[in-house]
């Protein structure tokens, strides 16, 4: 079983995927990885105007590789927790993943941003919001702010913008066990368990959840999923622009 998390920007989808990747010990793999290493070697920074502008470019000539990566995934693997805009949108509802898609009002997710250190991500949030609207309209014929779209292909929608860490994560493990891909005996622990994740959370930080992942060699880098791409879609590679395909050709 995949798990699969997506959000609007700011809405908790990377908190909530490194705590599950953490806990169930899955594998995990975050679309941001990727353009990350892409954007540092164009030479942007991850931060405010640069994170959309590049996001923004990449998207033309990576965004519609790397979707389709996440299709193979979803349908060829297991055990991964799936951080990823529209994720969901382009399989079909079955057995090999659940679904949970993040959708707080858009001051909670100012003040996620503010309290998560962030506070020079939060003039830029609605321009990404709708640079990303307008990029998977574009590529895929999807608008996912959408909530009646998005209601089509995702298990759970969480609009509520004081549902907390630990309800999250509750409702993840409702789904799993209704799929048999946890035993009971584990339901139980988890479920009794995510308050203290979620207080675990805020008492360490993203930071150190996300070495955690690192140091159990549970995070899928942005060159690893270059090279599988490389190796999955070399026609695709082959037709991008001669300075972002030298770059992924590097990592090789």
């Amino acid at each position: 079983m995949n798990i699969i998390i997506s959000g609007w920007p700011g809405a908790g989808s990377s908190t909530l995927s490194m705590i599950l990747s953490n806990k169930l010990n899955y594998r995990l793999l975050r679309g941001s990885e990727s353009f990350r290493y892409l954007g540092e070697k164009l030479g942007y920074s991850d931060l405010g105007k640069d994170r959309v502008l590049v996001d923004t470019m990449l998207e033309n000539y990576w965004g519609a590789i790397y979707d389709k990566y996440i299709d193979y995934c979803i349908l060829n693997r297991d055990n991964l927790v799936i951080e990823s805009d529209i994720g969901a949108f382009r399989v079909d509802m079955g057995k090999t993943h659940i679904s949970i898609f993040l959708a707080p009002s858009i001051e909670e997710r100012k003040d996620r941003l503010i309290n998560d250190g962030r506070e020079k991500d939060v003039e830029e949030l609605i321009n990404r919001e709708k640079q990303l609207q307008q990029s998977y309209l574009k590529l895929h014929n999807i608008d996912w702010l959408d909530l009646n779209e998005v209601k089509k292909h995702y298990d759970i929608i969480i609009t509520n913008s004081k549902t907390s860490i630990s309800q999250e994560l509750d409702l993840v493990y409702e789904l799993l066990f209704k799929k048999n891909s946890i035993t009971p005996d584990q339901y139980k622990i988890f479920m009794d368990n995510s308050k203290l994740d979620e207080e675990s959370y805020w008492s360490n930080g993203k930071k150190y959840y996300l070495s955690l992942i690192e140091k159990n060699n549970l995070l899928t880098t942005g060159a690893e999923v270059l090279k599988e791409c490389i190796e999955l879609f070399p026609l695709e590679i082959s037709h991008m622009p001669r300075q972002l395909r030298s770059i992924i050709e590097d990592v090789t």
